[in-house]
């Protein structure tokens, strides 16, 4: 095509205009182009557009976000934590007994290293909670009340102490750097399992001995589901009691109760595999234990019953 050209063969400032809007929209056009090219490699995933922005967001933690963890890791933090004796060898799974400073203590006492003393009772205990045992059968043994007509016992010699401030170390690192172990003149004392008695005295837990019998009974438990969320950790527990129906043909058999008011009659070796609460859980009693996260370990918190089970 012609040119418009001045009077020395150039092209006009018309000519050069032209040009300069042309290349300026092929530059535009490029551009968006290449703008498309990236968004679509970048939909594919082929590269990442904004990395700087999402490297600084991948390290940011959703404390909201559920994760569920492996019900093996619930079974270590429950077992390490309270031992399977003391958690759920009683005929009522009582929550409150659970979240008692007094229960607390005895978990920390178990923590705890003992010594052993050739020691008198009356140097341990005022004598104003202790009496003298009646017989020949306890010689220099001394009962203490603990109400309804029950006692622990005490007896000159031997006697297995727990320092205080040994117990309360182990307080702390199970439920938490503000709390302190239960400090009372007074029995403290757990279901069917070791009994103890704090000594003003001797600033110490004594371990004292009683009359208890052996509970009697079996139950059925479980770890369905373990979470954490928040910075705490949830682990679900089911649980029920099984009274011994009796023997047939050679198999022990047990009357498992449920939630609404039934039971199921299973047998013994029912009752003793784990995996056969999967097969009841949605008719037991359920309850939540919660953590919570200090000095980077989990610590005891609560335990709450499921109502809406």
């Amino acid at each position: 095509m012609g040119l418009f050209k001045n009077e020395v063969g150039r092209p006009s400032n018309e000519t050069i205009k032209k040009r300069n809007i042309f290349k300026g929209v092929c530059f535009i056009l490029v551009l968006i182009i290449i703008g498309l090219v990236v968004l679509l490699l970048n939909e594919k995933g082929i590269i990442s557009i904004n990395n700087g922005k999402q490297e600084n967001n991948s390290n940011k933690v959703d404390d909201n976000k559920i994760v569920e963890k492996d019900i093996s890791y619930g079974e270590k933090i429950l077992n390490d934590m309270f031992n399977t004796k003391s958690l759920i060898n009683f005929m009522y799974f009582d929550v409150d007994t659970f979240n008692s400073d007094v229960y607390k203590t005895y978990l920390a006492i178990d923590k705890t290293e003992s010594s052993k003393q050739n020691i008198k009772c009356e140097e341990l205990f005022d004598n104003t909670i202790l009496s003298r045992v009646n017989g020949d059968y306890y010689p220099n043994s001394y009962n203490i009340s603990i109400g309804n007509d029950e006692y622990l016992m005490c007896t000159d010699g031997e006697n297995i102490l727990y320092n205080y401030e040994d117990v309360n170390k182990n307080y702390k690192k199970l439920f938490g750097n503000k709390n302190n172990a239960d400090k009372k003149d007074f029995h403290i004392y757990y279901g069917i399992v070791e009994r103890f008695g704090y000594s003003n005295k001797k600033d110490s837990f004594v371990s004292l001995s009683c009359q208890c019998g052996d509970g009697g009974f079996s139950y059925l438990s479980g770890i369905p589901r373990v979470y954490e969320q928040n910075n705490k950790l949830y682990i679900v527990f089911v649980y029920s009691v099984a009274d011994y129906n009796g023997e047939t043909n050679g198999t022990s058999y047990w009357d498992l109760k449920l939630n609404d008011g039934t039971s199921v009659k299973i047998s013994d070796t029912e009752l003793k595999d784990k995996e056969t609460y999967k097969k009841y859980q949605d008719k037991l009693d359920k309850y939540t234990f919660t953590f919570f996260k200090e000095d980077d370990i989990y610590k005891f918190e609560k335990v709450e019953k499921v109502t809406n089970n």
